[in-house]
């Protein structure tokens, strides 16, 4: 179902439930006043969109075509009217697809773009001044590398001068844009660790820095930013468990805490869905799944 956040009246309320209950989604945004969400399965990819309609309250279905293949835990940002779908994986595990897909809802027609540079799934994507940007992920190992993408000339590039790589290898974890700093958090470290690192990226310096911890380290989860806070929702503390909590990030003091002794993930897919948090407004909206610094909830 649809759960919307109020954080004026810090009150959730519950919207239409799916027409068919997904096992697994991994990456939404908004085109249009649509919410647009994919639901793969745990054994295999998916190749169906779920469409909610916020006005409306009222979803629908869409299947994937025009060359997009059903994907597994993907990249996705709505831009200029369309829905963007990067990455992922045709099978469940590793990323294998560094492919590009652009949807237009208004012609229901499917573009193949230029792909990424590196192939990779569980990672954030956003938009900021016009441009794409992908940030770590999984291609059997956890990637540092960063890439962004030019939308007028269909080019990405790869460059620590202008966007630098992260401070360790991630995959998994949460990401979202307060005003000009993006904030990413969680996931899993490159020794297979559940993380609790926080990083905030200063795109006038080019420089990623430590930010406060997680309470609990926990990756799957998803994040965003909403009146000038940076929300972290639920994710999976390891395992099989899922996490209901919601934390916020109320400022960007740089701390320094000790190393907790941290779970060590599951390996291969997971039964547990993940979910894709959509700021509109001053409205939190999430898709079931594992959703996902105070804790709100």
């Amino acid at each position: 179902s649809v759960e919307i956040y109020d954080p004026g009246t810090d009150t959730w309320t519950a919207g239409a439930t799916e027409p068919t209950l997904p096992t697994y989604t991994n990456a939404a945004a908004e085109v249009g006043g649509n919410i647009y969400c994919i639901s793969d399965a745990t054994s295999t990819p998916a190749n169906t969109l779920f469409i909610y309609n916020i006005a409306g309250d009222s979803w629908s279905t869409l299947c994937l075509g025009g060359g997009c293949p059903a994907l597994w835990a993907p990249g996705m940002v709505g831009y200029g009217g369309f829905l963007w779908v990067m990455g992922g994986g045709t099978v469940p595990g590793p990323g294998n697809s560094a492919a590009l897909y652009r949807y237009d809802p208004g012609t229901d027609t499917w573009t193949t773009m230029s792909p990424m540079n590196h192939v990779r799934d569980f990672f954030p994507a956003f938009v900021y001044n016009d441009m794409l940007y992908v940030v770590g992920g999984n291609d059997n190992n956890g990637l540092t590398q960063t890439e962004y993408y030019n939308f007028a000339t269909d080019t990405w590039t790869e460059d620590t001068n202008t966007f630098a790589f992260l401070p360790e290898p991630l995959w998994g974890h949460a990401g979202g844009l307060v005003g000009s700093t993006y904030y990413i958090t969680g996931g899993v470290n490159a020794a297979g660790e559940l993380s609790a690192a926080t990083y905030n990226y200063d795109f006038g310096t080019n420089t990623w820095t430590p930010d406060m911890d997680l309470p609990v380290p926990k990756y799957r989860f998803s994040g965003a930013g909403l009146g000038g806070l940076f929300y972290a929702v639920a994710g999976s503390t390891g395992g099989f468990s899922p996490s209901a909590d919601v934390q916020v990030l109320y400022s960007c003091a740089v701390v320094s805490t000790p190393t907790p002794s941290v779970p060590t993930p599951t390996p291969g897919p997971q039964v547990i869905p993940t979910a894709g948090p959509v700021g509109l407004g001053l409205a939190l909206l999430i898709i079931t799944g594992l959703l996902g610094f105070s804790t709100l909830r």
